[in-house]
């Protein structure tokens, strides 16, 4: 198997991810719905497992998609795109720090964009597909 990311591959990879992240949205819903019928249990820790689960597993494949997104943009953009796309996630990453302090357990939108200004920086038009080295 070849590591190459040809656009095929990554639209294919999205898909799956989109369809597992469905899924797991479907479960919170479900787990919420528990919680309306049996709060008692939540506050025993009796689904906090669960809870835990479904929300990496949501977290885990969102950044996947954006990752598979990022990934089939860069096989399409120019040079301006991109320096446009990293100051976007510069600002962006203004915001995340104020969120942090509101909601610190939830990190994930600073290292969410700290990690699309890295991509998009390593970026090189003369490279083609990523050569993950």
């Amino acid at each position: 198997m070849t590591n190459e990311l040809t656009r095929e591959r990554v639209e294919s990879a999205r898909e799956r991810a989109e369809n597992q992240a469905k899924i797991y949205r479907g479960a919170m819903i479900d787990l919420q719905k528990k919680y309306t019928e049996e709060p008692e249990m939540f506050l025993e820790g009796e689904y906090e497992a669960d809870f835990n689960y479904i929300k990496d597993g949501i977290e885990d494949y969102e950044t996947f998609l954006t990752l598979a997104n990022a990934e089939l943009e860069r096989q399409s953009v120019t040079d301006e795109e991109i320096s446009e796309a990293i100051e976007y996630f510069k600002r962006l990453k203004v915001y995340a720090i104020e969120w942090e302090k509101v909601f610190p357990e939830m990190p994930q939108a600073l290292d969410m964009a700290d990690l699309a200004i890295k991509a998009l920086e390593a970026y090189r038009p003369e490279r083609g597909v990523c050569d993950h080295e």
